[in-house]
């Protein structure tokens, strides 16, 4: 009696697989791995560092083609990837271990939001921001309408505030007494910041407020598409914002549309000196804009990137924090923070 043929395996398949998914993992882990070392970053890696986590999406396509194909590289390639994800954002998906923060005193809630003149009405502006609650606000893209619209609408709940926008975009409101003002331009050149110190429950707190200049794009195609970008200002203004705040041996918060994602080399630089609220309390990936974006009259899912940003010192403790869309184009990061010392009492 013959024997059935055998059945041949199918190398190409598997050859393909492995190929795929080793490369892929090779890639994403040299990106990650020389973002921070390698001299020259090019605008095209710069432009991938605002994707996030959509630099993992080949995973929905690679991880089945990898299981069916029974290869073992395939299978190693695609776990290295997902260990990579693990490594910058599984935290943000699975409960905070140890011991939670309790407060024994009230909570400080700070607020930064976007205001997107031209698609928010300032009186939606001021709704969302009443809705919000915050303590603190901090506002960007500040107009003259804008000022006004906030001064008249939010006077009452916000009696301390330097809502100038002829000096900067930026501004701020607050429940707390502002005791002095200043702006400065970071690395000397940047987008005027504003810096205030607040006296919070009678702690002199500064609070610095960013809005660099967005990313200059490089773009192609009929339909112009952005193949890089030029980040090199946002990089050095970032990194000068943060040694300022260093500098400071007081309570120190840090917020703003920082037109930077959290892959980027700026972001790095504050994150080596003060602490993510988002990343420490929140939930999800955080993404903050473009919220009602419209190419060639189709509405585009969003929001897309992580730009906008609450920072705090070693001074406090996240107890959460929340990133809600209103009516501007960016979401608000809304963070609720509790001094150190009162956690210890």
């Amino acid at each position: 009696m013959p024997s059935p043929p055998e059945q041949q395996p199918r190398r190409p398949w598997r050859w393909l697989a492995a190929a795929l998914c080793v490369a892929y993992a090779i890639a994403l882990g040299a990106y990650l791995g020389l973002r921070f070392v390698w001299p020259d970053w090019t605008p095209v890696l710069a432009l991938i560092g605002y994707l996030g986590p959509f630099l993992f999406l080949p995973l929905v396509g690679l991880a089945p083609l990898a299981v069916f194909s029974r290869s073992r590289l395939a299978l190693a390639g695609v776990l290295a990837v997902v260990g990579l994800f693990a490594w910058l954002y599984g935290e943000l998906f699975v409960p905070r271990l140890g011991p939670q923060p309790q407060a024994t005193g009230d909570p400080l809630v700070v607020m930064t939001y976007n205001l997107g003149p031209g698609r928010a009405l300032p009186q939606q502006v001021v709704a969302d921001i009443l809705a919000a609650g915050a303590d603190i606000v901090a506002v960007e893209e500040l107009t003259p309408a804008g000022s006004q619209a906030l001064q008249a609408g939010l006077t009452g709940v916000y009696p301390y505030t330097s809502l100038d926008a002829r000096a900067a975009d930026c501004g701020l409101l607050s429940r707390f007494p502002i005791l002095s003002v200043q702006r400065f331009r970071p690395n000397g050149t940047g987008r005027t910041a504003l810096q205030a110190t607040v006296d919070v429950h009678g702690a002199a707190t500064q609070v610095i407020v960013l809005h660099p200049e967005p990313p200059k794009l490089r773009l192609a195609g009929p339909w112009p598409m952005p193949t890089g970008a030029y980040v090199d200002h946002i990089d050095q203004e970032l990194a000068d914002a943060a040694r300022r705040a260093g500098e400071f041996t007081g309570p120190v918060i840090v917020v703003g549309d920082l037109n930077a994602g959290d892959l980027s080399r700026g972001y790095a630089s504050m994150a080596s000196v003060l602490k993510d609220a988002f990343r420490e309390a929140g939930w999800g990936f955080g993404l903050t804009f473009p919220v009602g974006l419209v190419v060639a009259g189709v509405r585009i899912p969003g929001p897309l990137v992580r730009i906008d940003y609450v920072f705090h010192s070693a001074h406090f403790e996240a107890l959460g924090a929340q990133v809600r869309c209103g009516s501007s184009d960016h979401c608000y990061v809304r963070a609720r923070l509790v001094p150190v010392a009162a956690l210890a009492n």
